[in-house]
């Protein structure tokens, strides 16, 4: 009873989403939807309410930062809006008591490794400025190179974010 709600271009502008979401919530479906962020403002929350039918919503990041999101979404303020929309999402799930999981999917890529320590920094401001938590972060390597086995880059490096990454996640800010 577990579907994955994604699409090729962003989920979130499907106009028949929400009657999806609601059909599959009134038969027993534990949905969960996959959206860059861009359109989870406010006011699409607050016409949407279906939203809140879903287990999981789980925002992928572009980046680790300002920088790295313009270069990959070609948005000047992508980065500040997915950040502003993430906070305002878990203050209205908090205002409202609602108990869905909602996270980020990151993909850590070559040369990169250390970013994803960029990434905690960015929950950790969302978490103190929501006054409420992400739930998850998930991880995965980049596809673009199939047969590479380098695609998630040095792993020694990555080895020492993370265990950076299991000290720093049971801070007030970042309980994860």
């Amino acid at each position: 009873y577990k579907f994955y709600l994604s699409g090729g271009l962003e989920t979130l502008t499907n106009p028949d989403l929400m009657k999806l979401i609601s059909a599959g919530y009134d038969r027993g479906f534990k949905f969960s939807l996959y959206t860059n962020g861009f359109m989870l403002t406010e006011k699409f929350v607050d016409a949407n309410p279906d939203l809140f039918k879903l287990e999981v919503l789980r925002i992928s990041l572009y980046g680790s930062n300002a920088e790295v999101y313009k270069e990959v979404t070609k948005h000047n303020k992508g980065f500040e809006r997915v950040k502003q929309n993430a906070t305002d999402f878990l203050r209205y799930k908090r205002k409202h008591n609602k108990q869905l999981r909602f996270g980020f999917n990151y993909v850590i890529l070559p040369g990169l490794e250390e970013d994803l320590l960029q990434v905690l920094d960015f929950i950790e401001e969302i978490n103190r400025a929501s006054d409420n938590q992400i739930d998850f972060i998930t991880l995965r390597e980049n596809f673009r190179e199939p047969n590479d086995t380098s695609t998630f880059g040095n792993r020694t490096k990555l080895k020492q974010v993370f265990a950076t990454v299991e000290q720093r996640r049971k801070g007030k800010y970042l309980n994860l």
